[in-house]
């Protein structure tokens, strides 16, 4: 982690503990009275600091009110309250990388023929509810249909229950695709790269996703970043097979570099990682991509999700499963089986660095069923050298402050998004994949 990153969120942190005695006395900033106090429960806030073991969070309307010891925290008299003994009161978890358009089906192009002008209706809402209902309660998605901005906004109108979105839209691809097809635009040279950066700044996208980078030339790229700049859209972009590639991405300013430990590289040189630190760029490994098949291996009942089964049209849900039934031979299984053996190599180092690192999952590709995949990530983290805490911070508060300023962390004025989960999530990550309860901007869904 970056020396100016650190510093960051420790005035953060230290700016909401002063906070916490003031406004827990009295209605808060936004003079929204109390209405939820969660007690008892274990806090971790999201921003790595050591757990409150008896803590109370207090909610006003969509936002936090205050976090603290039970002790120091004055509990308002008509506030609903929800005892969270036994449990862990975290932030909801971020996914920094899926796709809402897919769920996991093992035939991708297939899917997409048959079903694609059912995206916007009916699969990106279901997927936005599915990682809702799994404790899931920001994503980011990184190619999708440009429809996905009619999605994102009916979710933040309320018309729409699901996970607050961030959305990239159509992903830009410097060759055609027909498995990318409805979410790729081809670009053909440096003035087509800026047309449709404009295009998709106009219709109110939030990143710009590159995808390939290594097709597109480099006057293409300057292009596509340029045009981002001015309109202060991040870009995110693949930087994964070699050391020129990652190092190509950082020269043009990708935020987020996606899928490092996936490709082709056998390890990164000390050169890359220095200049990952030094930029402040953040990875997002998505390594669940390559060790969802062994995990599926070990516990085939996973291709049986309830949470799946219960949102997704009937239809949907029977294609997935039914594609899903011989895992054991599906395409991507020997080459997912070879290639995770290489991913602690590839990331341990990152990890040992100090590396800015965020929670991604590639959900919606093959086995990776949307909001049900994302704890396998932070799993990861941990096998790759990160403490549980850290892990945490990966998919709470890192990712948090890529996408908003008051998202991602159990601070003061942030977004009231919460999970409680029973038993210590410090010690047992695994326990993440079945929160008890839910709450997003102050409203309990769990």
């Amino acid at each position: 982690m970056s020396p100016s990153y650190t510093l960051s969120w420790l005035c953060s942190f230290w700016l909401g503990l002063f906070l916490i005695p003031v406004v827990s006395a009295q209605t808060p900033a936004n003079h929204s009275p109390i209405t939820l106090a969660i007690v008892g429960g274990q806090v971790v806030d999201g921003t790595g600091a050591q757990p409150i073991s008896d803590g109370v969070v207090l909610i006003a309307g969509d936002r936090i009110a205050a976090v603290g010891h039970a002790g120091a925290i004055e509990i308002p008299k008509g506030a609903k309250i929800i005892q969270a003994g036994g449990m862990t009161v975290m932030p909801g978890l971020i996914d920094m990388h899926v796709h809402l358009c897919l769920i996991g089906h093992a035939d991708e192009d297939h899917f997409v023929r048959i079903y694609g002008n059912r995206e916007e209706r009916e699969i990106m809402p279901a997927s936005a509810h599915q990682y809702l209902m799994n404790g899931v309660t920001t994503v980011r998605d990184v190619g999708s249909p440009i429809e996905i901005v009619k999605v994102r906004d009916r979710i933040n109108r309320g018309e729409l229950v699901g996970a607050r979105v961030f959305v990239a839209g159509p992903l830009l691809q410097r060759h055609p695709d027909d498995g990318l097809k409805g979410w790729s635009w081809t670009v053909t040279g440096s003035d087509d790269a800026r047309e449709k950066v404009r295009q998709l700044i106009a219709a109110g996208v939030d990143w710009i996703k590159v995808h390939d980078q290594s097709d597109f030339s480099d006057e293409e790229l300057e292009a596509i970043t340029q045009e981002a700049s001015k309109a202060h859209k991040p870009v995110a972009g693949h930087g994964y097979n070699s050391d020129a590639e990652i190092l190509r991405a950082i020269k043009y300013h990708f935020k987020t570099l996606e899928h490092p430990g996936l490709g082709t590289a056998y390890d990164y040189s000390p050169e890359v990682i220095r200049k990952v630190i030094e930029t402040d760029t953040c990875i997002d490994p998505t390594s669940a991509r390559r060790t969802i098949f062994e995990d599926t291996e070990q516990f085939p009942s996973r291709l049986h999700d309830a949470i799946a089964a219960k949102y997704l049209p009937a239809d949907l849900y029977d294609s997935l499963e039914a594609s899903l039934t011989d895992y054991l031979h599906l395409p991507n299984a020997d080459h997912e089986r070879r290639w995770s053996k290489n991913l602690p190599r590839k990331l341990e180092p990152f990890v040992k660095a100090g590396a800015c690192i965020v929670a991604g999952t590639d959900s919606g590709e093959p086995e990776l069923i949307q909001g049900a995949s994302t704890w396998y990530e932070l799993r990861n983290f941990i096998r790759f050298g990160m403490t549980p805490l850290e892990a945490i911070t990966a998919a709470t508060s890192r990712p948090g402050h890529l996408l908003a300023s008051d998202i991602g962390a159990l601070l003061a004025g942030y977004h009231a998004d919460v999970i409680m989960v029973k038993g210590d999530v410090v010690a047992d990550i695994n326990l993440l994949q079945n929160p008890e309860h839910i709450i997003k901007d102050g409203v309990q869904y769990k």
